[in-house]
């Protein structure tokens, strides 16, 4: 636990994920130099051959991802040893939770609790939502539940709907919405829901509100250390169910075959790739449109978003897992970083963490760091 155990968890959700978007199928044999193509006209976003044989030829670009930034100086150093057991801490927690009347811990419990053999996370989610307004952010946990899970009793079109009015600027709303709809093989309406997506003036899956409310729901729980109650909140967001697989199968299937939804699906994945906060949902963007460029034989576009996700797992230096270490003795530096992620994106915060970090450690008397 002493070496970056709290970027590690994120880390390893990103490597996971690429391992995930390595290991799945790729439809189509290995891209090849050929003859020249057809000649092109524009739809959208993307440039079609005029004889359909070949889905696009588009030109893909280097992402804007700002630079790892560099360590300029020191930084206080604080040892994640000293932070108690946190499975201890988050099932006492969680029965406490259960038995409360409060609606912001019957949302965490909701959310986030563990479940028996017999339950499924609806089952808790339908409890909730039967007693109290529905709020945005477990309607986005509705959604994606449902596209996991489409049998259950409470999943069908008018609590998607309900869903869609709770949050409809949302991109990251329409994405669970297209992945439900391509869960039960709705082509039509997953087109749809694509469409919406991009149009969606907004993007915010919502991951780091749910840390944030964790916080802010445990403060004064039996186990009030805050250290504890940080990292919990981390591994819990990092254990949450998304909405993937429906829509990455959708997207990356007989695509060579439809122009239509090789269109929609390569212009949403651009798009979350550049607006999503979440690094694990950029790269899972990145990893759909690496699937769709290979497909169709787009050697330079698939090198090139290639290119982009390295650059991506490449943007969180040794710096920026010391700040993250950091932030889990120094509550108000976690909510700054936390804030920040939710405006910037992650990239972005971490650079803004590691600056304000070093820029505290130049006060002798700055210490967050427990029995030092």
């Amino acid at each position: 636990m002493e070496k970056g155990f709290i970027a590690l968890t994120i880390i390893v959700l990103i490597i996971g994920v690429q391992q995930w978007l390595t290991l799945s199928t790729f439809e189509g044999a290995a891209p090849q130099e050929s003859a020249p193509q057809a000649p092109l006209v524009k739809v959208d976003n993307l440039t079609l051959p005029q004889n359909d044989k070949q889905i696009t030829t588009a030109v893909k670009k280097p992402l804007n991802i700002p630079s790892v930034a560099p360590a300029k100086g020191y930084m206080v150093k604080c040892s994640l040893n000293q932070i108690q057991t946190t499975q201890a801490v988050s099932q006492q927690y969680f029965t406490e939770l259960s038995q409360s009347n409060d609606e912001k811990k019957r949302l965490v419990y909701a959310l986030y609790s563990g479940l028996s053999k017999e339950q499924s996370r609806l089952d808790l989610i339908e409890q909730y939502i039967s007693n109290f307004s529905p709020s945005p952010l477990i309607m986005m946990d509705v959604v994606t539940q449902c596209a996991l899970n489409s049998a259950h009793n409470i999943c069908n079109d008018d609590l998607i709907e309900k869903a869609i009015k709770s949050d409809p600027d949302n991109g990251a709303m329409w994405l669970n919405v297209a992945s439900y709809y391509a869960s039960k093989n709705q082509h039509d309406n997953t087109l749809n829901a694509l469409r919406e997506l991009v149009k969606a003036p907004s993007y915010n899956g919502y991951e780091f509100a749910g840390v944030q409310l964790f916080i802010d729901a445990s403060n004064g729980s039996s186990n009030n250390e805050f250290s504890a109650r940080a990292i919990t909140a981390l591994g819990l967001m990092a254990a949450k169910s998304i909405a993937i697989n429906p829509i990455f199968d959708y997207c990356t299937t007989n695509i060579v075959n439809d122009s239509k939804k090789a269109q929609a699906c390569l212009t949403m994945a651009g798009h979350i790739e550049r607006n999503a906060k979440s690094t694990l949902t950029t790269l899972i963007g990145n990893g759909i449109q690496q699937k769709i460029y290979h497909a169709e034989g787009n050697i330079s576009a698939e090198k090139q978003t290639k290119e982009n996700s390295k650059v991506l797992r490449s943007s969180f230096g040794d710096h920026s897992y010391k700040a993250i270490d950091l932030t889990m003795f120094d509550e108000a530096l976690f909510r700054q970083w936390i804030d920040n992620i939710q405006e910037f994106g992650e990239t972005k915060a971490s650079n803004m963490l590691v600056k304000e970090a070093e820029e505290l450690s130049k006060n002798q008397y700055y210490n967050p760091c427990p029995n030092k």
